[in-house]
C-alpha cells in the first residue's frame, strides 16, 4: 500500500513538472500570435518607411539592424551577451538573424517562466506565477513599440538564478549569475540594495555577501572600461549621464505625463497592490526588498531614461513575481470566508466599468505608437477594472464579517 502511493504521487510530481513545462509554452505562442498579428506593428512585423514583413511573415531587414545597432551604439555594445547568442544561433543553425532574434527571445521567456516556477512555494502557485509573469504588460507586448525589449529576459534569468543560488547557500555561484547579469544589462545594479537586504544583512545573512559584492563591483568595473578597447566603445561618460538627464523633464512634459504615469502603472500598478492588500504568507523582508528595489528603480528610469519604455519599470518584479500567487491565495481565501455577505453587493462593480472605460480611452496618450496598432488601451481598461475589484474586495473584506 505504501510502495503504490508512493508510486502515485512520484507520476503526479512528474505530471505537474511537465505540465510547468508545456503551460509558458502556450502562453507565448499566443503571445508570439498577438506580436504577429497583420493589423499589428511590432518589432517582428514592423511596417515603417522602408521596413515591413517579408515572406516570413518577419520584418527582417529591421530585425538584423536592431542586432547591428547593438554592436554599435555606445551603451548597448556594453551588453554583448544577447547579441553574441543571436548571431551564435543565426551562425550554427543557418536561419536568419531574424528568426534567431525571434527563437532566442521566446526561449529565453520559457526559460524564464521554469526559473519562477522553481522559485515558487508550491505546483499551483507556480503556474499562477507563470502566467501572471508572461500576461503581465511589459512581457506581454515585450516587442512592440516602444517597449523595444531585447536584453531584458536573459538579464531576468540570470538575476534569478542568483536569487535561487543565494537562497540555496551557494554564495559564489550567486554572484557569478549576478556579474553576468550585468554583463547583459548593467541596471541589474539597482537590484543590489534589495538583495543586501534579503543575504547580507539581519539574521538570514548569507556569510561572504559584502565581500563577494565588492569582488563583483570590482570585476564589473574592469569590464566596463575594457570595453571600449574590446568592441571600439566610446566611453565618453559624462556626455551620456548629461543627456540622460534631459530626459526627466522629457517623462513629465505635457505630451509625455499620462504616457509616463500610465506605463508605470501598467507594470507595477497591481504586484504593489497585491504586496500592500494580501500579503498572505509573502514574507514581510521580501516584501520591504521588493519596495526597496521599486523605489530606487522608479526614480532612476523616470530621472534618466524614457519612462514610455516599460519593459523599464519590470526590474524590481523579480523580487514580486515568486510571490504574487501567495498574496492572490491570500485574497481568495479573505473572500471565499465572506462570499454569502459579498455577494449582495456585487451591483456596486457596475460602477468601475464606465469608470475604467474613460480612463482607459481618454487618459492614455501614445507617443511613439499607433493605438490602433496595439492593444495597449485594451489592455488598460482590463487592468484598471481588475486594480478597483481589488480595492473593493479588500474593503468589503473589513466591513463584512466572516460567514457562520
Amino acid at each position: 500500500m505504501h510502495r503504490g502511493c508512493l508510486s502515485c504521487s512520484m507520476k503526479s510530481v512528474k505530471v505537474n513538472e511537465l505540465f510547468a513545462l508545456f503551460w509558458p509554452l502556450l502562453l507565448l505562442l499566443l503571445v508570439a500570435y498577438l506580436h504577429l498579428l497583420p493589423q499589428h506593428n511590432s518589432m517582428w512585423n514592423l511596417r515603417f518607411e522602408n521596413y515591413g514583413p517579408d515572406a516570413s511573415g518577419l520584418s527582417s531587414d529591421y530585425l538584423a539592424e536592431v542586432v547591428h545597432y547593438h554592436q554599435t551604439e555606445q551603451a548597448f555594445a556594453r551588453r554583448p551577451l544577447t547579441t553574441w547568442l543571436i548571431q551564435g544561433l543565426a551562425a550554427l543553425s543557418g536561419i536568419s538573424l531574424a528568426k534567431s532574434f525571434v527563437l532566442l527571445q521566446l526561449f529565453l521567456c520559457w526559460m524564464v517562466a521554469l526559473a519562477l516556477y522553481a522559485l515558487s512555494p508550491s505546483h499551483r502557485q507556480g503556474l499562477l506565477n507563470q502566467s501572471l509573469f508572461l500576461l503581465g504588460f511589459s512581457l506581454f507586448f515585450a516587442w512592440f513599440p516602444p517597449i523595444y525589449t531585447y536584453d531584458e529576459p536573459l538579464q531576468y534569468l540570470l538575476l534569478f538564478g542568483s536569487v535561487a543560488a543565494w537562497r540555496s547557500q551557494k554564495l559564489w555561484l550567486g554572484m557569478l549569475l549576478l556579474i553576468t547579469a550585468l554583463v547583459a544589462r548593467e541596471t541589474s545594479w539597482l537590484l543590489w540594495p534589495a538583495f543586501f537586504w534579503l543575504f547580507g544583512w539581519g539574521d538570514g545573512r548569507l556569510a561572504g555577501f559584502k565581500r563577494g559584492s565588492v569582488v563583483v563591483l570590482v570585476l564589473y568595473a574592469a569590464w566596463f572600461f575594457a570595453s571600449e578597447q574590446l568592441f571600439g566603445v566610446s566611453q565618453d561618460a559624462s556626455s551620456e549621464v548629461l543627456l540622460r538627464f534631459t530626459l526627466l523633464a522629457q517623462n513629465f512634459d505635457a505630451g509625455h505625463l499620462s504616457e509616463t504615469l500610465w506605463m508605470l502603472f501598467l507594470v507595477v500598478g497591481i504586484p504593489l497592490q497585491l504586496s500592500l492588500l494580501f500579503p498572505g504568507s509573502w514574507p514581510k523582508r521580501e516584501r520591504q526588498a521588493f519596495w526597496m528595489a521599486l523605489l530606487l528603480n522608479t526614480v532612476v528610469v523616470l530621472a534618466t531614461a524614457r519612462a514610455r519604455e516599460a519593459r523599464l519599470f519590470a526590474l524590481p518584479l523579480i523580487l514580486a513575481w515568486p510571490w504574487l500567487a501567495v498574496a492572490v491565495k491570500s485574497m481568495y481565501q479573505e473572500t471565499e470566508a465572506r462570499m454569502a455577505n459579498m455577494a449582495k453587493t456585487t451591483w456596486m462593480y457596475l460602477l468601475i466599468l464606465p469608470l475604467a472605460y474613460f480612463l482607459a480611452k481618454y487618459s492614455f496618450t501614445q507617443t511613439a505608437a499607433n493605438p490602433a496598432e496595439n492593444w495597449f488601451n485594451e489592455y488598460l481598461f482590463v487592468y484598471l477594472i481588475l486594480f478597483f475589484e481589488l480595492f473593493w474586495l479588500k474593503w468589503m473584506i473589513q466591513r463584512m464579517p466572516p460567514k457562520a
